[in-house]
């Protein structure tokens, strides 16, 4: 919400700032040489990490309008989470071993992927900002793959760490805490009222609550 912004980042009359941020991202978007360049980073980057399967550019038949890549063989997360529940479109009933194994490889999918993620915030420093389910691929030699490089955010030590901490004091309900984290994230700027922050954080926020050990953060109060 973009009153909440307002409310965090202090900035009442620079909100086209995020805008204009946001629109090149689109504008970016449309480009797919730069989509070209940014999977060939991601993939140098990433390449030593042997559970991480980035497709190479075709370069020669790319052009601003037409992005050819190396094909990407697996299964979405969809698909895996449907077999596992005994669901396909294309196997009438499917046998207990099947469902079995098809939750085993979805469970190593998210291993992985979680793996993956923390990689990419915490040593490589440079991020797939778009990971959604019909981005990534579970392949046949047991690999997560990634699809779709128009959006990648490269961080700075700084900012990984205050954003892992981030995760932790959200999960907590340490609002107080998160505080610092955002300053530390740029978020928050210099001679900010923190007090403020942190009471506007635990109005919108409020008390962590807890599903079966899981925490359940309600952003949209």
């Amino acid at each position: 919400q973009l009153s909440f912004v307002r409310k965090v980042a202090k900035r009442r009359s620079n909100i086209s700032l995020y805008a204009d941020e946001l629109g090149k991202g689109f504008v970016d978007e449309l480009d797919y040489n730069i989509e070209a360049d940014n999977a060939t980073k991601f993939l140098d980057t990433h390449s030593k990490y042997s559970f991480v399967m980035v497709p190479k550019v075709l370069k020669q038949l790319t052009r601003k309008r037409v992005l050819t890549m190396e094909w990407v063989a697996g299964e979405n997360p969809r698909e895996l989470l449907s077999l596992a529940k005994g669901i396909s479109g294309s196997i009438a009933q499917l046998s207990e071993k099947q469902k079995l194994d098809a939750k085993a490889r979805l469970l190593d999918l998210v291993n992985k992927g979680v793996e993956a993620s923390l990689v990419q915030l915490l040593e490589t420093g440079l991020l797939h900002a778009d990971p959604h389910p019909g981005n990534l691929r579970y392949t046949p030699d047991g690999r997560v793959g990634f699809l779709d490089f128009g959006l990648l955010c490269e961080m700075e030590k700084k900012h990984s760490r205050a954003m892992l901490s981030s995760i932790v004091h959200i999960v907590n309900g340490d609002w107080a805490s998160l505080v610092y984290d955002l300053i530390e994230m740029d978020v928050v700027p210099p001679r900010t009222n923190l007090r403020r922050v942190t009471m506007d954080l635990e109005d919108t926020l409020g008390e962590v609550t807890y599903e079966g050990g899981i925490p359940d953060i309600k952003f949209s109060r």
